[in-house]
């Protein structure tokens, strides 16, 4: 009875600490997070998740652009497709995976290589290091605890896109400022890598604490 009650109070410990430092984590994030004063288009992401499917419908400045599609939930790796809106490739994600860390990926549109995305460990939070193909640093993207804020940042340190997600709902914004070194294809790509690690961390998460 004693050892069972000492479970419980290691189980109900570590939800606290892990609560609290998610919170701590986000407070120190958000206050170091200063948003460009720079004129920026809005990109609209509409997040459908099918069976093991995901569907991302992206808007810019309201209109209709293109679709990313690929498997959130995944066994194998899986990489995220773009397409514009008469269903051509432009672009796409490759994955690979990695056991500490978010996965790794590499970002391609109109059939160049554009960067790789090296997911890196962090206590709170999701951080991917960028790069070119001669493995020289491009940037940043960083992302908040609960999936609330996030951006990405040149090799100067300077936020070029801007991510928010409320938190009840899986949809998401991307601000993409003037002046970013990026395509709009490749940013809306790196987000939606950074997602789907988010929701398939997440739900082996819930499948691990039924």
């Amino acid at each position: 009875m004693k050892i069972r009650r000492v479970i419980i109070f290691l189980v109900a410990a570590i939800l606290v600490i892990s609560i609290v430092g998610s919170i701590g984590g986000y407070l120190v994030f958000t206050k170091s997070f200063q948003e460009p004063d720079k004129l920026f288009t809005l990109y609209e992401c509409d997040v459908k998740v099918i069976a093991l499917s995901t569907k991302i419908e992206m808007k810019k400045e309201g209109n209709q652009i293109g679709t990313i599609k690929g498997k959130v939930i995944r066994l194998v790796t899986d990489p995220l497709i773009l397409y514009n809106n008469s269903e051509t490739q432009i672009g796409y994600a490759s994955d690979s995976y990695q056991f500490i860390g978010q996965d790794n990926h590499s970002i391609y549109v109109n059939n160049e290589f554009v960067c790789d995305m090296v997911g890196e460990w962090k206590l709170f939070g999701e951080q991917y290091k960028i790069y070119d193909s001669q493995r020289n640093y491009l940037g940043e993207l960083k992302v908040s605890p609960f999936n609330l804020l996030g951006g990405l940042f040149d090799q100067n340190g300077e936020m070029v896109a801007m991510y928010s997600s409320p938190f009840w709902r899986k949809d998401y914004k991307v601000q993409i400022y003037e002046g970013c070194t990026f395509d709009e294809y490749s940013v809306m790509l790196m987000f939606a890598s950074y997602y789907s690690d988010y929701e398939y961390d997440s739900s082996n998460s819930n499948n691990s604490s039924r």
